[in-house]
C-alpha cells in the first residue's frame, strides 16, 4: 500500500534499514575511537586533569539539556516543513545556546567557589563555547534525520571523533594537561 506522499512501504523500510545500518556502524566505531583516545589519555595525563574536565562537564551537561529545546525533533516530526521552520529552528537554538553560554560563563566562578577548585572556571567559560557551535550543526542533523541518511552523520561523526583524538592526544603529549582535553571536546564539536 502506497502512502498518499507518494513513497511506498518497502522503500521506506529499505531505507530504515539502511539507516539502521549506518547508525550501527557509526555507532561501534565512533565507540571503538572515543576507547582507544580514552585509554591514550589516560596514560597521558593525571587522574586530577579528569577530574577538573568532569566538573566542568556536569555544569555544561546539565545546561545542555536545554540547548536544542526540541527543535530538531519537531523538524523531523513535522509532516511538511518551508525555509521559515528551518530558519526558526535555527534562530531559536542559536538564541538558546548564546544565553546558556553567557548563563555558564558568569556562573563559571561561583559553581568554582562551590567546588573549591578555581582551575575549573577558565575550563568552564572555554567550554560554553560549545553551546555556540551547536546550533550549527542542529538544522542540517535533523533534516538528514529526517530522510533517514545516516550515512553522511557517520562521516561526520567520525571526523568529529578523529580530531577530539587527535587534538587531545598532541595535547596532552606536550604537556598541555587538562587543557588538552577542552581543547579536544572543542575541536570535536567545531568538525562535527
Amino acid at each position: 500500500m502506497d502512502d498518499p506522499t507518494g513513497v511506498s512501504a518497502d522503500n521506506i523500510g529499505a531505507r530504515a534499514r539502511t539507516a539502521a545500518g549506518w547508525q550501527f556502524l557509526s555507532r561501534g566505531i565512533n565507540t571503538g575511537l572515543q576507547m582507544l583516545t580514552s585509554i591514550v589519555l589516560a596514560r597521558l595525563l593525571m587522574p586530577a586533569d579528569f577530574g577538573i574536565v568532569a566538573m566542568a562537564a556536569m555544569v555544561t551537561g546539565l545546561a545542555g539539556i536545554f540547548s536544542g529545546l526540541g527543535l530538531g525533533e519537531a523538524l523531523i516530526q513535522r509532516r511538511d516543513i518551508t525555509r521559515d521552520h528551518t530558519t526558526s529552528a535555527f534562530w531559536g537554538t542559536l538564541l538558546m545556546g548564546l544565553m546558556l553560554c553567557a548563563l555558564v560563563l558568569l556562573a563559571a566562578p561561583y559553581v568554582g567557589a562551590y567546588f573549591t577548585e578555581p582551575r575549573m572556571v577558565p575550563v568552564l567559560q572555554i567550554s560554553a563555547l560549545i553551546f555556540v557551535l551547536f546550533p550549527f550543526g542542529m538544522v542540517p542533523g535533523a533534516l538528514l534525520r529526517r530522510d533517514l541518511d545516516f550515512r553522511t552523520p557517520f562521516f561526520a561523526s567520525l571526523a568529529s571523533s578523529v580530531a577530539y583524538g587527535g587534538v587531545g592526544i598532541v595535547l596532552a603529549l606536550l604537556g598541555y594537561g587538562y587543557w588538552a582535553l577542552v581543547a579536544a571536546s572543542l575541536a570535536g564539536a567545531l568538525v562535527s
